[in-house]
């Protein structure tokens, strides 16, 4: 099961790839509505992870920036993924910018109080496999 959105000049790139168990987000990420913008992410993850039998996911993020609505709706859909019981590895990209850092400790701060989730920090770019 594949999803995709392109990405715009205030939403990042979204690839789901269910065969392979990755999600990817990568540009920037301050949508005008950031309920909106993730509402079509989360249905389709609700209706084909237990439908597809997904046991575990990688949540590549390779974000340049994040506003705090955003975050907010980035820990929504981790928060569903976990609670349908699916492993999450979330792999954050630190690209070469400061401002990148910054989200992504904000980030990190709040994930590592979930027991559930592993979290692995990686210097450059996502790749495809």
């Amino acid at each position: 099961m594949h999803f995709h959105v392109a990405s715009t000049l205030h939403t990042p790139e979204v690839q789901i790839d269910l065969t392979k168990g990755n999600i990817l987000l990568r540009g920037a990420c301050f949508p005008e509505n950031a309920t909106e913008f993730f509402a079509p992410i989360i249905e389709f993850l609700r209706e084909n992870i237990q439908k597809n039998h997904v046991p575990s996911l990688e949540l590549h993020l390779e974000l340049t920036y994040i506003n705090s609505a955003a975050r907010k709706s980035l820990w929504q859909l981790v928060k569903l993924l976990l609670d349908m019981g699916t492993s999450l590895q979330i792999i954050l990209y630190r690209g070469t910018e400061d401002e990148e850092l910054e989200d992504y400790e904000e980030l990190v701060r709040v994930w590592e109080r979930e027991s559930r989730l592993r979290i692995e920090e990686r210097e450059g770019y996502y790749e495809l496999k």
